[in-house]
């Protein structure tokens, strides 16, 4: 009997300590589990770009060059993929201020009134002196085009419309003004029309044909591009290069298309905007456009009460070359 009880004791000691072994090997294997987890996450985060500080965006908040760019304005641009376009699409955006596509001469001849600079590589968009360029785009209309331009008048400040073909076609007599009242006048394509979608053909009559129009219309034709969306393809900087012409961007994007209140539109300009920074704004094509109208005078009174120098796409460009 005794003998039977200590076989009974040895057999329950055996298994406790097989269950004891089994329970560290367990307990080994979760901590060897958690660290290479751990070390995953570690990894993932060091990784993500949405962990990353963006060069471009610090170079965008700064006001220096910007993706695309290797601190001159002559260098092609990068479709920033990061941050949503202006007007609704799902696009992205170049964050850059503006492109010179170098060539040795332009195939077209605009006049000085349009887009005398040249196509000479310039420098970073940072003057010597505080500039900001108001641009606005998707115009002409009847509504809010003539608004925007009658408190440019009122402050003295001349602006850069690129203007869509469409529109073009349907309120000639608003291009006609824009350009007498002194203000550049940019190509935004005839159609607004993604050109990331278009072949190179359909690139190139939307690209040309708007030409065509403003040709009809001013007698002259435009060297300043700016693609719907911020979408350029690689085709259509070619071409631009191959035209000695500039595709223009944009370094301060309120979003006043998206219905942003007037308040808003006015703060994220204050926020943003640096020396030799381009402000997108909208002359038609949004909801709410008369928070663009109630929010220009006190953008403007804001920049020039901080001593900018309010100018045109074609004034920063000339800046920029007699820097160079």
């Amino acid at each position: 009997m005794g003998a039977k009880l200590v076989e009974i004791k040895k057999e329950k000691r055996g298994k406790k300590h097989v269950l004891l072994l089994a329970g560290s090997l367990l307990l080994a294997a979760c901590f060897l589990l958690g660290a290479t987890l751990l070390m995953i996450d570690i990894s993932a985060l060091l990784n993500d770009p949405l962990n990353q500080i963006s060069a471009t965006a610090v170079s965008a908040a700064n006001g220096n060059t910007k993706s695309g760019e290797t601190g001159k304005l002559g260098t092609k641009p990068d479709v920033q993929t990061s941050t949503p376009a202006v007007e609704p699409l799902e696009e992205a955006a170049p964050v850059l201020a503006i492109n010179t596509l170098p060539s040795s001469s332009p195939s077209s001849s605009p006049s000085s009134s349009l887009s005398s600079a040249s196509p000479t590589p310039a420098k970073s968009v940072s003057q010597p002196l505080k500039t900001a360029a108001l641009t606005f785009d998707d115009g002409p209309d009847a509504k809010f085009t003539p608004k925007i331009l009658e408190i440019l008048k009122k402050h003295n400040v001349k602006a850069t419309f690129f203007l869509v073909g469409t529109q073009i076609e349907k309120f000639p007599e608003i291009v006609k003004q824009i350009n007498d009242e002194g203000h550049t006048i940019g190509n935004h394509s005839f159609s607004h029309a993604n050109m990331n979608k278009l072949d190179n053909e359909q690139i190139k009559t939307e690209v040309d044909k708007n030409d065509e129009l403003l040709k009809n219309i001013l007698g002259e034709t435009t060297s300043f591009i700016r693609a719907p969306y911020g979408a350029a393809p690689e085709y259509l900087k070619q071409k631009l290069q191959a035209e000695g012409r500039y595709l223009v961007a944009w370094t301060v994007d309120p979003r006043d298309w998206a219905g942003t209140s007037s308040e808003k539109i006015v703060q994220t300009v204050k926020d943003t905007i640096k020396p030799g920074g381009i402000i997108l704004l909208h002359s038609f094509g949004g909801r709410h456009l008369d928070h663009t109208v109630e929010a220009l005078p006190q953008i403007i009174e804001y920049l020039q009460q901080n001593d900018y120098s309010l100018v045109t796409i074609q004034q920063l460009q000339e800046i920029d070359e007699k820097k160079s």
